[in-house]
């Protein structure tokens, strides 16, 4: 399995995104056996640690729950790690695994 790390979405995700495109095109493309191993992504880390997860409804009450921004910011960057070429997603909110694995479901079925 290879970790090729990860930033919320809006944080830096472009960069994961174009890191993972360039290991799937040199994986298959170049035929580099090193390079075609599975990718895991811990979205959990990266998307409960940003402003919008971790601000209190006192600090910002105009963006809602606190609980629902955080789910949010998970679903978001894991959904755009399946669709990127991730084939194991970490997410830590049970919301998230619920809603992560239905959209695999609607993918593959």
């Amino acid at each position: 399995i290879m970790d090729v790390g990860t930033a919320a979405a809006g944080y830096g995700f472009e960069y994961v995104a174009s890191t993972m495109d360039r290991i799937r095109l040199a994986g298959l493309g170049q035929n580099d056996e090193a390079l075609q191993m599975p990718i895991i992504t811990n979205v959990a880390n990266e998307a409960w640690g940003v402003k919008e997860a971790v601000s209190t409804i006192e600090d910002a009450p105009e963006w809602g729950d606190q609980e629902a921004r955080g789910i949010g910011m998970e679903v978001t960057t894991a959904s755009a790690c399946v669709v990127g070429g991730s084939n194991a997603i970490i997410v830590r909110h049970p919301e998230s695994a619920k809603t992560i694995k239905s959209l695999v479901a609607g993918i593959i079925g």
